[in-house]
Parts: C-alpha cells; structure tokens; sequence
C-alpha cells in the first residue's frame, strides 16, 4: 500500500535530482507538474493502477510519468528514481533545500568539497570551508549554518495536512479487525496543531495480542520498533512514528486525556488533582463554625456591586 503523498514526495525526489544534475528544464517541470496533480487528487492511485484506469488523463502526466507511477505502486520501487541516485547521492535534496542553498550550489558543495550530508555541510561551514568557494562567502556561510539548526529543530515533524494523508487510511485498517471496539487518534494530532512529531493511538479491546499483530502487520510499515502486550510503536516508509497503546474499557477515558493533552496540560491536571486532593488544614473545626465561615462570605458576596462579582472564566482545556 502506497499512500499519493509518497508518490508525490518520490515524484518530487526525481526532479530535485534532475535539477541538481542540470537536466532538461522542461522534463524539471513535467515533475513538478506531475507532484501538484499527485497531491491535489481525491482518488487514490492505488486504486486507479488497480482498476487500470489511464494515468494518462490526468493534468500533467504523460505516458513516462504514467509508467514511472505505475511501476510504483505495482513494485514498491521506481526504476528512473534508482538510476538517479546511484548518480547522485540523494542526500543532497535536503542540502539544496536549506535557505541560501539550491540546486547549482549543492552540486557544487559536492563537486568541490565532497559534501553529499547536512551534517558534512555543517563541519565545512564551522570550519570556514564553504565560505572560501566562490559565490557563497562569510554571510552565506552564516545563512547555511542558520538553516541547517531550524532543519534538525523541524526535520521530524509533519504538517497536519500530510500527517493526515498517512493517519486515515492506518484507522482505517485498524478498524476493520472486529476486537477493536474503540479507537482513537491522541496527541498534537487530536489537538488539530499545525505540525505532528509522532502519531498516538489509542485501541479499547479486551483482545490487545490480536490488536498489536494487526498493527504490526499494516502493509506501509517500515520497521517496527517495538510490539510488547499491550504497546507497539512502527515507522511508516514515509518515516513518521506511530506509536499504539491498548487499554481496558476502565482506563480508556483517562488514557484519552492524558495521551491527549500536552506536557503543560499534564502538568496542570496533576496539581488539580493535588488541590483536590489535599486534606483541609482546619480538619478539626466542628460543622456549624465550618457554616458560619460560609454564611459570612456569602453575605459579603451579595453585597458586591454587580461588577465587582467573581465570575469563573472557563480555561483551555489543552494548552
């Protein structure tokens, strides 16, 4: 199973390395037009491969591209994408888009320093390497360096809309095991944030060893990292995390909370839990000085002006 976003993210790959290799800018763009209708389209072509459908009448695929998609989801692997990087190391599409760096200066980064990593890109620029070739400099060397920490602080994580092309179709499948009697996605994802770093999912079922199996087994996994009782964690090809916890129908709605909520979430609902819980320091006060207290601070309470009156402002209940 091959989602359209990884179609999309190989297509993508195929003519990053073309431009790197200064090939054809007309063949450059018959990918890049390809990429915007792979991504922009409802049916997924899995299922148009399957129902030999013809790629052909779709915006921007041609007869190559057809092929090249065809081989994909029919062989898990894209001839034209090998070829290209047993010429060119694949690593240097993530150099070339780092600010300050495109294609013609990545090839150069390689040709003329061996750089083919971000991480060799980051030692040649301490070291003062980069700024010495013509046409970067001193400013474009700080550029790069800059570049290269928001890279690693936001490498991991995926936009919303793209973790949601990979998250529907694992629910999905999920679902379609009969011992699943709930299911639900937690973490930033359920908090609808801009990006996700990894994916929390959470299964009721009384069956968690036929759960985990089923999940372990989803055809888009690409390693498993873990798959014990009643936790398992998988990465997908496109490299995303998912992590799967099974719980009995007694702890499904707090493990909802907490796997929901975020770490400053957590934190506030276990001093709650502490306010609650903590023993009154007048625990000896007999009943009736514990209803005069009270009969007092509602009688000023009634002689505030309307204004003045306490109100509870409901808070954010995931910060």
């Amino acid at each position: 199973m091959i989602e359209n976003i990884e179609i999309a993210k190989l297509l993508d790959e195929v003519g990053d390395l073309l431009e790197i290799q200064e090939a054809n800018p007309f063949r450059v763009r018959a990918y890049r037009n390809a990429v915007r209708t792979v991504e922009d389209l409802a049916q997924p072509l899995q299922r148009m491969v399957a129902e030999e459908a013809d790629l052909t009448e779709l915006p921007g695929i041609g007869k190559e591209l057809a092929r090249h998609i065809t081989e994909l989801v029919t062989t898990g692997e894209m001839s034209v994408l090998e070829e290209l990087r047993a010429e060119v190391p694949s690593t240097l599409v993530q150099i070339m888009r780092l600010p300050g760096v495109g294609p013609k200066s990545a090839r150069k980064l390689w040709d003329e320093l061996g750089i083919e990593t971000v991480e060799e890109l980051r030692a040649a620029a301490e070291e003062g390497r980069v700024a010495e070739l013509k046409g970067f400099g001193e400013k474009k060397q700080a550029q790069i360096l800059s570049g290269i920490e928001q890279f690693h602080r936001h490498a991991a994580r995926y936009r919303l809309d793209e973790a949601d092309q990979f998250v529907e179709p694992l629910v999905a499948y999920l679902r379609e095991l009969e011992s699943v009697e709930r299911l639900e996605v937690a973490g930033s994802y359920r908090r609808r944030r801009e990006t996700v770093g990894d994916i929390d999912v959470l299964v009721l079922s009384e069956e968690p060893e036929s759960v985990m199996q089923h999940f372990v087994g989803y055809p888009s996994v690409d390693r498993v990292l873990a798959a014990g009782g009643t936790r398992g964690s998988v990465v997908l090809r496109s490299g995303l995390q998912v992590d799967l916890r099974v719980v009995p129908e007694e702890s499904y709605g707090a493990a909802l909370v907490y796997f929901t909520g975020s770490k400053e979430h957590n934190i506030e609902l276990r001093q709650r839990r502490w306010i609650v819980a903590a023993p009154s320091r007048s625990t000896e006060c007999s009943s009736s000085s514990r209803d005069r207290r009270m009969s007092r601070a509602r009688t000023r309470a009634d002689s505030w002006p309307e204004g003045r009156r306490r109100r509870c402002t409901p808070r954010s209940i995931y910060p």
